[in-house]
């Protein structure tokens, strides 16, 4: 994933803010959470500080199992035109989590994690008697503490 400097993400994100129209390809995870951070702050929501992040992070999961729920409620319909938005909607919730839990928890950047649990990935095999995936020795934690 690419990082971005200071000045590149606030264009980005003036970019996002200001070219509504215009159809934005390849996006980061990072300018997403900067945007949603932005966004937050113009319309007055919180978190504004730690004393408010925990709240903002369980309003944040509540809206993001809205979402997801309005997700599979599209997948069920069949409405196949629905689900490029409605998956926006939890990437956007579920990036915004990211970022409350990286600035206010000093958690690992969400970008971080994302390769990780790819690079977890690519470690299992497909069991074709099961059906399922196997899992590297040790759960995730450990196994990307080692590596």
């Amino acid at each position: 994933m690419r990082d971005l400097n200071t000045n590149s993400l606030k264009n980005n994100i003036k970019k996002l803010t200001m070219d509504k129209n215009k159809e934005i390809k390849n996006i980061s995870i990072k300018e997403i959470q900067e945007w949603e951070k932005d966004f937050s702050k113009r319309k007055g929501l919180p978190p504004t500080d730690k004393s408010d992040a925990h709240q903002a992070m369980v309003v944040g999961f509540l809206k993001l199992s809205e979402e997801v729920g309005e997700l599979a409620e599209v997948i069920l319909r069949k409405q196949y035109e629905e689900i490029p938005a409605e998956v926006s909607d939890v990437l956007i919730f579920a990036c915004k989590i990211g970022k409350i839990a990286e600035d206010y928890f000093s958690q690992t950047p969400l970008s971080g994690e994302i390769r990780a649990k790819i690079d977890y990935a690519e470690k299992r095999e497909y069991d074709k008697s099961s059906k399922d995936l196997t899992k590297p020795k040790g759960d995730f934690k450990n196994w990307k503490n080692k590596n």
